[in-house]
């Protein structure tokens, strides 16, 4: 079984114990909006929190090999792949910093989790206009993409179009459990289908601040884009809001499927077991995505 994490903040992969669990996973995705801050510090915290994660990585798995515990990896062997989110606005302060730094945080990563059909052919001519060849880091290998939920799959058709541009893909996360599993079955030998797991999955984006309300900058999400508040429904469930404070954009995180939900994901003893067991063969294929508890 393969699995990834969803990280909205890189404070987890300096944290000695969960960065230990995360560790085992095969990918992990980290938002984009910490490493494009305007501030040299925060770029580089950013930058520290990834190298410590590495070097935990390392000692993981050589604690393993000695002790002959590895888990087996689908997508690879050695540390996981760590991806960095591209902008899921295409214009604005965000956008272009994300563009006029990709030579400096694009050989942090392994590769980039795209938000957007269009980023594809962006990572391309970026890496091309950087390193030379489209989709090669300056060492010449390739970066590994990923499609993230925004490309909204819902069908075999929808994904056989990205097979042989994507690596991997996620599976639509507000489609049933059922329908997630069926449609992991049916995905292009080419590409690893992802299916989300325990979640507080972003539900929502918008191009303004959710939190402001009738006010313009609010302030409130602070200086990387970590939580500006929640909102209430009628039923009376919280939804964490993300901001990105150079475009005053938003994320909304909520619950697509109540009972799949788990407000902290890095609580020890996660089970995943039911899920796999539901998804039967598609388990062997599929990756099981975990969000960052907020």
């Amino acid at each position: 079984m393969m699995l990834s994490y969803f990280l909205f903040s890189p404070e987890k992969l300096a944290s000695e114990d969960t960065a230990a669990r995360l560790a085992s996973a095969d990918f992990i995705y980290l938002s984009c909006i910490p490493f494009l801050s305007d501030c040299r510090d925060g770029r580089d915290a950013c930058k520290e929190a990834l190298e410590s994660f590495r070097r935990t990585c390392a000692k993981a798995e050589n604690r393993n090999a000695r002790e002959g515990m590895g888990r087996a990896r689908n997508a690879g062997s050695g540390s996981p792949k760590v991806l960095l989110s591209t902008p899921f606005i295409s214009k604005g302060r965000l956008f272009a910093t994300f563009c006029r730094l990709f030579p400096t945080f694009a050989p942090l990563f392994d590769g980039f989790l795209l938000q957007n059909v269009g980023d594809a052919a962006l990572i391309g001519d970026l890496t091309a206009s950087a390193f030379g060849a489209a989709f090669k880091k300056p060492s010449g290998g390739k970066f590994f993409l990923a499609g993230d939920t925004s490309f909204n799959i819902t069908n075999r058709e929808s994904a056989e179009y990205w097979s042989g541009r994507l690596d991997l893909l996620a599976v639509l996360p507000e489609l049933s459990a059922d329908a997630q599993s069926c449609l992991a079955r049916e995905f292009p030998a080419s590409i690893i289908p992802e299916i989300t797991a325990f979640s507080a999955a972003v539900i929502a984006r918008s191009e303004h601040c959710a939190a402001a309300g009738n006010t313009f900058r609010c302030g409130r999400c602070g200086p990387s884009g970590l939580s500006a508040g929640h909102l209430l429904d009628e039923r009376g469930r919280s939804f964490t809001i993300i901001s990105n404070p150079y475009d005053c954009s938003s994320l909304l995180l909520g619950v697509p499927r109540e009972e799949t939900f788990i407000r902290n994901a890095f609580l020890p003893g996660i089970d995943l077991s039911a899920k796999t067991k539901a998804c039967g063969s598609a388990a062997q294929k599929a990756v099981f995505r975990v969000y960052e508890g907020l």
